[in-house]
């Protein structure tokens, strides 16, 4: 996604290259890439991120879902920010869609919609990050009782932050739309570039220090809630300090802050180079398709009140328990039979 054009030959500029030199840059690029990945066209790179795309798309509207079969939670100010938390993940899922699709076709010559696209899933990302700090500040409200304010002052502040959080999204993707911070997508290296060198300096600054910040913050909060857990159970003298449910914060941190930190480690350059690597094609953007709804992953198969008003799941559980009525009526009639 963010290409160093400075140290790395994917990140240079081949519009001002011959034939001659293009074919023989393009040659010596491929040339380093693992047999697999030469066998694998550009189609087929394209259909798995859009088949991973629409199925964490899907995923969101099912969260969705949730919302729209119980308006309860929206009094919850943790599940409001849940809430729109999926709003952007859900439209950088349609942004990775969009791409995708483009990928699959080969469509050239569309720079200027890249842009758009580029910018949406710049700030999106950002502003994703920044609500999960968000979050964790919430949980941290709640469990440490920090705030001295009363119930409705919290809920108030709570939406003026998720307010604030939208303006600076909608503040980064104007950012990110100008056209010395435009980003494209690059058909060969699969990767979401900067279009000008200022680009790269500026806006690639802005994106990686947000990101690492907000990361780092979320982290450390995220370590004192799971003390303060811990400290409470010592408190109550309970024989297991780890339990099961312990297993769900492991998953969460795991997925939130473990996936985007690699992934953000990765476009530093940090464990392989992107341009010589092969790995380095394909695993960033599937990498960050993930990141974009990992916490959103977390939500729908571990958050009890969420999950269990999923359209899907919700009419599982019914028809689950017209089977039990069912089967109850029909022990009922032959014990009765029985008796007659």
């Amino acid at each position: 996604m963010d290409n160093k054009k400075n140290n790395n030959s994917a990140y240079i500029n081949t519009a001002n290259f011959t034939n001659a030199e293009t074919s023989e840059f393009y040659k010596e690029f491929i040339s380093d890439f693992p047999n697999f990945l030469v066998r694998l066209k550009q189609s087929d790179i394209g259909i798995v991120h859009l088949a991973l795309s629409v199925s964490f798309f899907i995923f969101q509207l099912l969260i969705f879902t949730s919302f729209l079969n119980k308006k309860e939670l929206f009094k919850k100010t943790c599940f409001h920010i849940i809430f729109h938390h999926g709003v952007l993940s859900c439209i950088q899922q349609i942004c990775h869609i969009i791409t995708a699709i483009f990928t699959i076709l080969n469509i050239e010559d569309i720079d200027p919609l890249f842009a758009v696209i580029g910018a949406l899933l710049y700030s999106t990302y950002i502003g994703s990050v920044l609500f999960i700090l968000l979050l964790t500040l919430n949980r941290l409200d709640i469990m440490y009782n920090i705030s001295k304010f009363h119930v409705k002052q919290k809920e108030k502040f709570d939406v003026i932050g998720i307010i604030i959080l939208y303006c600076c999204t909608v503040g980064l993707f104007v950012f990110y739309i100008t056209p010395r911070f435009n980003v494209t997508f690059d058909y060969l290296t699969f990767q979401w570039e900067y279009v000008h060198s200022l680009g790269l300096d500026i806006g690639f600054e802005v994106k990686n220090k947000t990101v690492f910040i907000s990361l780092g913050i979320s982290f450390v909060l995220q370590m004192c809630i799971i003390g303060k857990v811990f400290s409470l159970r010592c408190y109550t003298q309970k024989k297991a300090i780890f339990v099961a449910e312990d297993i769900k914060i492991v998953i969460h941190v795991f997925l939130c802050f473990v996936t985007t930190l690699f992934l953000e480690l990765i476009w530093d350059g940090m464990f392989f180079e992107l341009a010589t690597d092969g790995i380095g094609v394909i695993v960033p953007q599937i990498l960050y398709i993930f990141s974009s709804v990992s916490n959103s992953i977390f939500v729908l198969f571990f958050v009890e009140e969420i999950r269990d008003n999923v359209i899907f799941f919700k009419y599982c559980k019914k028809n689950k328990k017209i089977k039990s009525k069912i089967s109850v009526l029909k022990t009922r009639r032959i014990t009765t039979e029985k008796n007659i």
